[in-house]
């Protein structure tokens, strides 16, 4: 919990960043990148927890870490992947979400 309370407060003074405010689809910032990273980690341990007590929590929580964290990752090294393997991605990912 605290985690993702300091993401949010580091988030909120993302948003106030210039190089960000220039340009919020495609813009980067060091500050921004910074708190991706650390949103990332942050769904890098969820995940792993959920997949390591998969039998006591299920999978679902496990479908949302991996998810949460590729929306982590699209958006902080998104000239890395295309809109290609984005799609394909929820097209893999959408019926086992929507089998939980």
């Amino acid at each position: 919990m605290i985690q993702s309370l300091i993401i949010i407060g580091l988030a909120i003074l993302a948003l106030n960043d210039s190089k960000l405010k220039d340009d919020r689809v495609f813009g980067y910032s060091e500050f921004g990148g910074d708190v991706s990273a650390l949103g990332c980690g942050y769904f890098l341990w969820d995940t792993y927890v959920s997949l390591k007590y998969a039998q006591m929590f299920g999978l679902g929580f496990a479908f949302h870490g991996i998810a949460s964290l590729s929306v982590f990752l699209f958006g902080f090294v998104a000239s890395w992947f295309s809109w290609l393997t984005l799609a394909t991605l929820c097209n893999v990912l959408g019926p086992c979400i929507a089998i939980i």
